[in-house]
């Protein structure tokens, strides 16, 4: 701070100065002789305390002045830096949930992912990697119909009549069955026609192919090249007739498949349940190891060998989950367990309420029991259990074994020329110590 005594000093001189002034002019050549001392002296007593408030006060305006411009800039950081934060806060947001933007808006049937060592059960919609998704190519089935709904409304003004077949549909449900005959058509890569080849089946080694077989499509008995299902035009309609038949009737629980090798048949199974009831709370659980069949180590059936290593039947996660994507049928109601069933039936069994309908295509006997006896108590009565591996296969003994100690008797459906299916009657008391021994064979 400046000088205060040498201020008030000099101000002190301005002041006698003026009294100077304001004296005779006679007495001009002798001021102090015509001034009291005294009145000079209370002036400049005055002017030092004048001095000391101005002094202060300009002291404490500079200060508030510099606290101001503080606060300002202190202030104008810390939104700086709150908005860094926020911005921060919000890129890790969208890219942890970048679908529904955070945990608490997550839905589902329960809480995912759930992660063992050998098993992984989780929801793509959500847990998928971003970057990995493909586009939506099929428009959702409800959107289609409407549009095929204004196309038949026009088309039936211009014929005599419809064929037997659809003449008791209404616009609506001829739209909605063109839309089921379009998906399985694409799932079974029937739409292709002579762009689709048909694959040899074989085990442990490249499969050959052929001509595309209309015939052989229809029957399940060779493989899709170019679709997504290997199960055959009348294995999908016999899911589609079965989900009709539970949806209908009111049957509660979830669709399950486990064994989906690309996953065409789920992928069919949620277009009929989003077709058939709209905003469904049925969950569709999608089981698989992702990485083929297992070597069969636990000798439970001779038969049980030599199911892997082949590459055909090995179809990672990320393509699977694509081919809901495609058919814009992937929401948080599609459910994935990944990892061979003897780890990923005990904890799934554990969060399954109900079951209407289960589709089993595991082909081995150890495949078949450890869903059978994890699950078949979730299932309701007069739901349905499809065997895709009927025909021929260690499947079918291990069915034969479950139906024999828990003593049950379903009527077996044919399907085609592998498969198989039967309606649940009655509530079966599941012998699970059988399981946790690996005991599957009764006593004779």
């Amino acid at each position: 701070l400046p000088d205060r005594t040498s201020r008030s000093s000099d101000k002190a001189t301005t002041v006698e100065a003026a009294l100077v002034r304001r004296t005779p002019s006679w007495s001009k050549t002798h001021p102090r002789r015509f001034i009291p001392s005294n009145m000079v002296m209370q002036v400049e007593k005055r002017l030092t305390r004048s001095s000391d408030w101005f002094t202060l006060r300009g002291s404490v305006i500079i200060g508030f002045g510099i606290m101001f411009v503080s606060v300002v800039l202190l202030n104008k950081q810390q939104i700086y830096i709150a908005k860094e934060c926020h911005s921060k806060q919000e890129e890790d947001f969208s890219q942890a949930f970048s679908l529904k933007g955070s945990l608490s808006r997550r839905e589902g049937p329960f809480d995912m992912p759930i992660k063992g060592n050998k098993f992984e059960i989780y929801q793509p919609y959500y847990d998928m990697d971003e970057s990995k998704k493909g586009k939506v190519l099929i428009a959702p089935p409800q959107d289609f119909t409407e549009s095929f709904d204004t196309r038949i409304s026009w088309a039936d003004t211009i014929i005599s009549e419809k064929t037997t077949r659809l003449t008791n549909l209404t616009t609506r449900e001829h739209a909605s069955f063109m839309y089921m005959e379009l998906v399985k058509s694409l799932v079974t890569g029937s739409a292709f026609n002579n762009a689709e080849m048909s694959v040899i089946p074989v085990l442990g080694e490249p499969p050959k192919t052929k001509d595309f077989s209309l015939e052989d499509r229809m029957g399940g008995t060779d493989w899709t090249y170019a679709g997504d299902t290997m199960t055959g035009s009348a294995r999908i309609d016999n899911i589609y007739s079965l989900l009709i038949d539970v949806i209908k009737n009111n049957i509660k629980g979830d669709y399950i498949e486990t064994g989906v090798w690309r996953g065409g048949a789920s992928v069919f199974a949620k277009a009929v349940i989003q077709v058939l009831e709209p905003n469904s709370p049925r969950v569709s659980y999608v089981c698989d190891s992702f990485h083929g069949l297992p070597p069969g180590e636990r000798n439970l059936d001779k038969a049980d060998k030599n199911w892997d290593h082949s590459a055909y039947l090995e179809v990672p996660s990320e393509i699977v989950a694509n081919n809901f994507i495609k058919y814009g049928m992937l929401d948080s109601n599609v459910v994935f367990a990944e990892g061979f069933f003897n780890e990923t039936m005990p904890p799934l069994s554990k969060k399954i309420n109900t079951l209407s309908v289960m589709r089993l295509d595991g082909d081995m006997y150890e495949s078949t029991v450890d869903v059978l006896y994890n699950l078949y108590d979730k299932l309701s009565i007069g739901g349905y259990v499809i065997m895709d591996d009927w025909f021929g296969f260690p499947s079918k003994t291990a069915c034969l074994d479950f139906f024999k100690v828990h003593g049950i008797n379903p009527t077996i459906i044919p399907i085609d020329t592998l498969s198989a299916y039967w309606k649940k009657t009655e509530n079966v008391d599941i012998q699970y110590w059988r399981y946790e021994k690996s005991d599957f064979i009764a006593a004779t």
